[in-house]
């Protein structure tokens, strides 16, 4: 299996191709839904670290 073929819950989101945004975007939602971390290197955002290549977390308003 190529890595494109991938299954995306073993990508990055980062790594995500415009395709695959669509095509799985129920688990998009879930992983954007709750910020917690940003991608230091592409500012993609998501509730849990393995989502991200440079996870960094946000910093809550106080």
């Amino acid at each position: 299996m190529g890595d494109r073929d991938r299954v995306p819950e073993t990508r990055t989101l980062c790594k995500w191709k415009s395709g695959q945004y669509e095509k799985d975007r129920a688990l998009l939602v879930r992983i954007v839904a709750e910020p917690v971390f940003f991608c230091a290197d592409c500012g993609r955002v998501a509730g849990k670290k393995k989502w991200l290549c440079e996870p960094t977390r946000l910093l809550k308003d106080e």
